[in-house]
């Protein structure tokens, strides 16, 4: 009786996670948010753009866009790979390799490096529509600098 006791008990006792444990299924798609007089360009034409969008397969790309008007004028487009172990995210950036500790709460995803806390919104479909169309556009190609 003991053994049917603990064999019932298992299962819930597997689907248990800590609440700071992330589910990586739910990094998937594309994040945004707004770098404006963040970024490490003097960009004063109008808005910095950040999107991040996150694979299944722990790849990603991070693109800026930099806008004049309600166009992008300028992109910096980077890959990169990242893993995910409770809710420490690794990236993989070039030669570039950073931690980040990651909470997810009420349809943001935020990323914290060392006290430098950037908070993303998830995009709508039409918002992901508008980036891939900006990424098709002919737009000056800003050379990444590295992270860290």
């Amino acid at each position: 009786m003991a053994l049917l006791a603990i064999t019932l008990m298992m299962p819930t006792l597997a689907s248990c996670t800590s609440k700071n444990e992330i589910d990586v299924s739910a990094l998937e798609g594309t994040w945004y948010t707004d770098l404006t007089g963040k970024t490490h360009l003097q960009w004063n034409d109008g808005p910095a753009l950040n999107v991040w969008t996150f694979q299944a397969d722990s790849t990603g790309v991070c693109d800026v866009f930099f806008i004049a008007g309600d166009q992008p004028k300028a992109i910096e487009r980077q890959p990169f790979t990242f893993t995910v172990n409770g809710n420490i995210m690794t990236f993989v950036m070039e030669d570039s390799t950073w931690d980040g500790t990651i909470t997810m709460a009420d349809g943001k995803l935020s990323i914290d490096s060392g006290g430098s806390a950037v908070t993303f919104d998830r995009a709508s479909a039409e918002q992901i529509v508008c980036f891939e169309e900006w990424i098709k556009m002919e737009l000056i190609q800003i050379t990444p600098t590295p992270t860290k």
